[in-house]
């Protein structure tokens, strides 16, 4: 089977139109038309109706079919070629959150310094969803992915590295600055400044909030953590941080979140199912595995 052929009939299956599908691949209109031909006689069936008075192509039962397994047919066959040129790369193709980038990584820069492999690794910085979506398409091939729950998924190889509380931080005039626990229902009054929707904390915001019965009053979402932990200080709002984000000097109070719920910041090592590393990718690999 030609997957050129493939790729024609997914074209046809998408735009509904045979001169569109032409178009887009710039080949004639005949040549879209012997590709259904052929995929027909292959599985014995009709794939595609066509109405010529609408010029419209429409799905037969089976062209629905073939559309679901040629959509993860093509996306193996990029994959496929993707992965074996990475696998003579000198580089790696790494997919770094801003929270994880900027707490946690730093703390490997020295081992992968002295493994010579800091100067090859190319990051992609954006947040967990996004990063995800682009792993599993080939665009990256090594990411660190935060997560509130720890992360299944087939179509990746994932390790659970480790995971954090999250605190809630007020600042140090606030009324619960002298406290070392809260619950979150105690929080229902108050302003809330978070980090925005690259990170993870709104939705642990949500879920602690949702737990609690009350949806948080949110004034102001940013990008930069030491923004938030300043407009804290400011007591303009209180937030919610993971642990290691706190650090001795901010200031701030931290208080432990007295509810058991299951929401932690977790931080995975994923890659694609199949993946196979070169040398240089497995020693980065490895040496993420090392992160505590």
């Amino acid at each position: 089977m030609n997957t050129r052929d493939l790729e024609y009939f997914m074209a046809v299956a998408e735009r509904q139109n045979f001169s569109a599908a032409a178009t887009q691949f710039h080949v004639s209109q005949p040549t879209i038309t012997l590709a259904i031909k052929r995929l027909e006689t292959e599985f014995g069936d009709t794939l595609i109706q066509r109405d010529r008075t609408h010029a419209q192509a429409h799905l037969t039962p089976a062209g629905e079919i073939l559309q679901r397994r040629a959509t993860l047919i093509l996306q193996n066959l990029k994959l496929s070629q993707q992965e074996i040129i990475q696998t003579k790369a000198t580089t790696v193709r790494f997919g770094l959150p801003p929270i994880i980038g900027t707490v946690y990584f730093p703390k490997l820069a020295g081992k992968l310094m002295a493994d010579g492999i800091l100067s090859h690794i190319r990051t992609r910085e954006a947040g967990s969803d996004q990063l995800l979506k682009e792993l599993q398409n080939g665009d990256i091939d090594i990411a660190l992915l935060g997560s509130i729950q720890p992360l299944p998924n087939d179509r990746l190889h994932t390790q659970l590295l480790a995971e954090r509380p999250f605190h809630v931080i007020v600042g140090n005039d606030h009324p619960l600055a002298h406290r070392e626990r809260v619950s979150f229902r105690e929080l229902a009054g108050e302003r809330f400044v978070t980090l925005n929707d690259n990170f993870i904390h709104p939705a642990a915001l949500t879920a602690f909030s949702k737990a609690a019965g009350f949806t948080p009053n949110v004034i102001y979402k940013s990008p930069d953590i030491n923004l938030i932990k300043g407009l804290v200080a400011e007591n303009l709002g209180i937030s919610i941080l993971v642990s290691d984000a706190i650090k001795t000097g901010d200031e701030v109070a931290s208080l432990t979140i007295a509810d058991a719920l299951t929401e932690r910041f977790n931080i995975s090592l994923a890659y694609r199912q199949g993946f196979v590393p070169n040398e240089m990718q497995q020693q980065f690999i490895n040496d993420l595995k090392a992160l505590k």
